[in-house]
């Protein structure tokens, strides 16, 4: 199950690739706050990271 944060960062995210810079302006979110999520999200297999950029899996 995803905290509300997560699902939120995952409809910020899209289905595209995005920069971690493009996700911190569309969420103004602290870097902290958001890199912890990317990390979580990347745990439960549901974004991945290829170079500078983070993409849905699901």
């Amino acid at each position: 199950m995803l905290s509300l944060k997560e699902q939120q960062l995952l409809f910020l995210l899209g289905f595209d690739p995005l920069a971690i810079d493009h996700l911190l302006q569309r969420s103004q979110w602290p870097l902290s706050e958001l890199s912890a999520t990317l990390t979580t999200l990347e745990l439960k297999g549901q974004i991945e990271s290829i170079g500078a950029c983070y993409q849905r899996v699901v």
